[in-house]
C-alpha cells in the first residue's frame, strides 16, 4: 500500500463537473473499503438528507490492501446513505479498479451534488494524467458487453 504521506481523497462535484484533491487523514491511515467509506459518510453527509437527493454522498473506497500484492486483495467498496433503510449501506466488489485508484495513491473517492440536467450522463476519467469528469450520453441504455467493447 502506498504510504499516506501521498494517499489523497479525490472528490467529484457533480454540481459543477469539478474535482479536487484534499490530503488523506493521517488519523484514517488504518480504514479502508467498508471502514472508510463509512468515516467519509459519518462526516460528509448530512443524516436527516434525503437519500435520493443532491446531498447524499457516493464513496467508493479501496480496500486496507488493495494495491498490494496479497491474494484477492483487489476490493473496493460503494456506499451512500440507503433510501431504504436511511442508514448507510454499502456493497462490495473485487477486481481491478481498487488496485487501480491504490497505485495511484486515491484511499477513496467522494462524489458530491447533482447534475442540473437529469438526462445527462457523466464518466470520471482518472489515469496517471489527472481526473476529468467527461460526457457519457453516447452509452445511456447500452448493455454491459456492448459498453466494456466500445470503453475499451
Amino acid at each position: 500500500m502506498p504510504g499516506p504521506e501521498g494517499d489523497r481523497l479525490l472528490y467529484v462535484n457533480m454540481t459543477d463537473q469539478t474535482t479536487s484533491f484534499e490530503p488523506f487523514p493521517e488519523e484514517w491511515k488504518l480504514l479502508g473499503g467498508r471502514g472508510l467509506s463509512a468515516k467519509i459518510l459519518n462526516k460528509e453527509c448530512d443524516p436527516t438528507c434525503d437519500p435520493l437527493g443532491p446531498d447524499n454522498v457516493l464513496v467508493m473506497a479501496p480496500g486496507v490492501l488493495s494495491g498490494t500484492t496479497a491474494p484477492t486483495s483487489g476490493r473496493i467498496s460503494i456506499g451512500a446513505k440507503s433510501p431504504l433503510t436511511h442508514g448507510i449501506k454499502e456493497a462490495n466488489a473485487g477486481g481491478n479498479p481498487g488496485q487501480h485508484l491504490m497505485k495511484l495513491n486515491i484511499r477513496a473517492i467522494v462524489v458530491k451534488g447533482k447534475p442540473a440536467d437529469p438526462e445527462k450522463r457523466y464518466g470520471l476519467r482518472i489515469d496517471e494524467k489527472g481526473v476529468s469528469v467527461v460526457a457519457a450520453d453516447d452509452y445511456k441504455g447500452m448493455w454491459n458487453y456492448a459498453l466494456c467493447e466500445k470503453l475499451l
